[in-house]
């Protein structure tokens, strides 16, 4: 290369990691050596009979946290087939059978030539477990908002560190299993053996290119500025492999992965004839095919759609599972008409580690009569002080479909949610309207509708909330509300009045104003509409034979008005919701709070789940060790707080499936606090994601 700085060396590979002198004890022993004669196997994690590779769980003596072991059946090697390898007179045979010119046996060879290839893993983290463990798998198709908006975020919040590619690029790891080095830190790379891979055996080689510039997470931020980095690491690895292998470009398979494994970009380099792990369309990219790609189209990667795969206890999955891209496959559990299923209880009291020394501080959750667990889908155990939280997969014992959570009691109020709404005036009935912050008379002395009418949805057609006084064969007539003077419209929380039945003293305070303040203690009270004025249940009362209540009342109301208000809006929108979309799967609905006459804050709510089933104890105290629970509904929510219109409430707002509706400056704080109040009955490790936080409507 043009550059004195970039310099390629090709290095001799031993078959096995060397020790380092000071990695040795006096004894020449490697204190930092894993010894699986003291591996305690707990469970196993996956049996992959057709490639014959184990995973297998557990804990090294002497050492605290969890490890893996991860067993392979290596491949044969041709220089093996012989009378020194397996064919030796050392080699036994154990017959199963003979038949004519046919015979099976059992053969053990020689040790040397019956090696496990073994990878072992500690401490282990959730992340390597969840890797390692047999699930199911989806296929995702990624657009590049899906990838801005969902898995870039992710990747940036959560991901296996990158120390050991670091330690390896600046020398000071794995230098005796360098194969080829360019230590141009524009263009340059490193090839090493992957880990899968013993180094000796042709028939199963597996490399890695392993770029020296960082910042380049995968695929996705390729462009034509890589392309030299991209030729150089193709041109330069093949005539290394054929080099120090002998295997031609022509027998080579260079691909890259999406998802990777790590997000430091790197390119595999195998033996065609070895179907490596990861070599199939759904996620492999042909180096040569990428490289075309790019030259065609500069950003090419950052417009296309591409598709990866995903396994259901990794939290990417979570995230696309809330915003409704993928959904997890229900376990198959066969009931008493054909095979014995595990007992709901038994599979609690397992996970209570009950026993007769400690039957004081264990109890039971007896949840069989409501659902079934499925068995081992335990998942995202977490022990944190006092709270113990994880993830169980259940399905409901008399058919049907739901999924189920448990809540603590402690706070709960165990009412219904709020559903009803009383109106509380009367047409043709005197009263006054009056700030609910200081009493300040806000009308025109005493006020009489002579109508008392609710609102439509801003969903519907205005032309068909009437059916008289306009043109029913004229569709192209804008229908326009007018109401008259003395009409009380009522939508939600909020009602629409005429601004001349408000005190001219008022009405002057606020003429140079969009919102509408209380003249006296300047409470904010609702917004101007040309001549009407937009007034909110929670900010104005209205009195009557010297009584003062709110225009609407909640039946089985919390102890807050505003809270009621947020509840009910929130509910109602949800019920009118597929009046525009019949079949939405996701609710979506923005709350806009006017500040001033320029600035507005949003609460962005995705509901997860309308009608949640929840199970819940009952009792403060334990009886008999069993906790009783009673089975309620609720709404689960997605909120995100915003306090200017960006791009993301723009988005949302464009979008024809997003309703939207203004709500008052009280209600917007009072529900906000509500929202988080609520979340933190969602276990901490559950509670965010993407941006988003995770509550109930009302609990």
């Amino acid at each position: 290369m043009s550059d004195d700085n970039c310099q390629s060396n090709a290095v001799e590979t031993p078959c096995a990691k060397k020790i380092k002198i000071d990695d040795q004890n006096g004894n020449g022993e490697n204190e930092n050596q894993i010894e699986l004669k003291k591996f305690i196997p707990t469970k196993i994690l996956n049996n992959n009979t057709s490639k014959k590779i184990v995973s297998v769980l557990g804990n090294f003596k002497d050492k605290s946290g969890v490890g893996i072991v991860i067993l392979e059946k290596k491949a044969f090697k041709e220089q093996d087939l012989s009378s020194e390898g397996y064919f030796s007179c050392d080699t036994k045979v154990h017959p199963f059978f003979q038949n004519d010119i046919y015979g099976n046996f059992e053969c053990y060879p020689i040790s040397s030539v019956n090696g496990v290839k073994t990878t072992t893993i500690y401490p282990a983290t959730e992340k390597h477990i969840s890797k390692y463990t047999k699930q199911e798998v989806h296929l995702i198709l990624e657009t590049p908002a899906c990838y801005n908006t969902l898995t870039l975020p992710h990747l940036q919040k959560e991901q296996f560190t990158l120390q050991w590619v670091y330690n390896i690029l600046e020398g000071k790891s794995e230098q005796d299993r360098i194969v080829y080095n360019n230590t141009c830190e524009t263009n340059g790379f490193v090839l090493v053996p992957d880990l899968k891979w013993d180094g000796l055996t042709k028939e199963t080689l597996y490399l890695l290119a392993i770029v020296r510039q960082r910042g380049i997470k995968s695929i996705r931020e390729l462009d034509d500025r890589h392309l030299p980095l991209l030729k150089n690491i193709r041109d330069e690895g093949k005539k290394a492999i054929l080099d120090k292998y002998n295997l031609p470009s022509s027998q080579l398979r260079i691909y890259l992965h999406y998802q990777p494994s790590f997000y430091h970009l790197h390119i595999h380099f195998t033996y065609i004839q070895h179907e490596a792990p990861g070599i199939y369309a759904e996620k492999s990219h042909l180096l040569d095919t990428v490289i075309n790609n790019i030259e065609i189209m500069n950003d090419y990667y950052k417009k296309v759609t591409l598709p990866f795969t995903i396994r259901e206890m990794d939290t990417l999955f979570n995230i696309y599972e809330t915003n409704g891209y993928v959904k997890k496959i229900k376990a198959d559990v066969i009931d008493n008409d054909g095979f014995k299923r595990s007992n709901s209880l038994s599979s609690i009291e397992s996970l209570s580690d009950y026993s007769d020394e400690e039957s004081d501080v264990t109890c039971c959750i007896p949840i069989e009569e409501f659902c079934y667990i499925i068995p081992n889908s335990m998942s995202c155990l977490k022990v944190d002080k006092n709270t113990i939280s994880f993830r169980i997969l259940t399905e409901p014992k008399n058919g049907g479909g739901f999924y189920s959570e448990f809540l603590p009691t402690d706070t709960i109020d165990n009412k219904p949610k709020v559903n009803n709404m009383n109106i509380n005036l009367k047409a043709n009935e005197d009263i006054q309207i009056v700030c609910a912050n200081c009493s300040n008379m806000i009308s025109n002395n005493f006020v009489k509708f002579d109508r008392i009418l609710e609102l439509p949805t801003s969903n519907l057609d205005m032309s068909e909330w009437f059916c008289h006084n306009h043109s029913h064969g004229n569709t192209s007539e804008t229908i326009v509300l007018q109401p008259q003077k003395l009409d009380f419209l009522h939508r939600l929380t909020f009602f629409v009045i005429n601004n001349n039945l408000l005190t001219d003293k008022a009405n002057k305070f606020n003429l140079q104003r969009e919102i509408y303040h209380c003249n006296r203690c300047l409470a904010w009270l609702g917004i101007k509409k040309k001549d009407t004025v937009q007034l909110y249940n929670s900010e104005v009362k209205i009195s009557h034979n010297n009584e003062e209540t709110y225009a609407f009342t909640h039946k089985n109301s919390t102890d807050n008005i505003s809270i009621d208000d947020f509840i009910y809006t929130i509910e109602n929108m949800m019920n009118e919701f597929n009046l525009g979309l019949q079949y939405t799967i996701m609710y979506k609905i923005v709350l806009e709070c006017l500040i001033s006459a320029s600035n507005k804050q949003y609460v962005l709510l995705w509901i997860m789940d309308k009608e949640l089933q929840v199970l819940r104890n009952t009792d403060d105290l334990i009886l008999n060790e069993k906790i009783k629970l009673q089975s309620t509904v609720l709404t689960k929510v997605l909120y995100k707080i915003e306090s200017s219109l960006n791009t993301e409430v723009e988005a949302w707002l464009a979008d024809p499936s997003v309703i939207s509706t203004d709500i008052s400056k009280s209600m917007f704080t009072r529900g906000v606090a509500h929202l988080e109040k609520m979340s933190l009955k969602v276990p901490e490790m559950f509670r965010y994601t993407n941006g988003y936080c995770v509550s109930y409507l009302k609990v």
